[in-house]
């Protein structure tokens, strides 16, 4: 963790959600399954739900420690089965974030990815997430794109199948989510976050308490706004 910390030059700390020595393996579509996370990425058919083995490892105790004590959790962008939800399986790290009183945003991937996540909108990224931490709800925020991706770039990925994650706000809403839509797409050879409006609108939200919510856990009110 700390050779890590000085190869990338942060200036926090980062933790693991474990150390322990695991595989992932994919439940498809068709029943069959897929181990390992190199033929994951590689296989054609539509990803079902993912599994830890094995199953019941556990989570450091300072990651643990950093959830509850943060102010904002961020989760995204990444991979949806591959990067995102192998977190979320670890033991306890799903519960730690959901007691945390941080803000909890959902940051969005800007296109669909081949064997991951084609076809999906955003809501269900959102509901993926959700199932896999077998939680109602995970997030306060979901940070969406609003700028449309450029004729040619989105040539470019439909070659792969890939194209503009559906921000499919009523049904993010419906989840208890409050989409903010901002200009997030940053312009270029492939579809990138614009990071600094990312920062920017992460540390706002930070700064002000999540959306009040009912004795259920769900919002009063939910409506989505834009960032200028």
């Amino acid at each position: 963790m700390r050779l890590s910390a000085e190869i990338l030059l942060t200036r926090g700390h980062i933790y693991p959600a474990t150390t322990s020595n695991i595989e992932l393996e994919a439940v498809m579509e068709d029943g069959s399954r897929v181990l390992g996370e190199t033929k994951i990425t590689a296989s054609r058919g539509r990803i079902k739900e993912l599994l830890l083995v094995p199953p019941d490892v556990e989570p450091l105790p300072q990651t643990l420690e950093a959830i509850a004590r943060a102010d904002v959790i961020s989760v995204g962008p990444g991979s949806l089965f591959t990067s995102l939800i192998p977190n979320l399986l670890v033991h306890g790290i799903a519960d730690a974030i959901v007691n945390s009183a941080a803000v909890k945003v959902y940051v969005c991937n800007l296109m669909t990815q081949a064997n991951e996540s084609l076809g999906l909108s955003a809501a269900d990224h959102i509901c993926a997430l959700n199932h896999h931490a077998q939680v109602e709800r995970i997030f306060d925020y979901a940070l969406i794109n609003r700028t449309p991706v450029p004729i040619e770039l989105k040539a470019k990925y439909a070659l792969e199948g890939a194209t503009q994650i559906v921000a499919d706000l009523e049904a993010i809403e419906a989840l208890g989510v409050c989409p903010v839509l901002g200009d997030y797409l940053e312009e270029g050879d492939v579809a990138r976050h614009a990071t600094d409006k990312v920062s920017r609108d992460l540390l706002e939200l930070a700064s002000q308490a999540p959306p009040a919510r009912d004795r259920t856990g769900s919002h009063h009110t939910v409506k989505a706004f834009t960032r200028r």
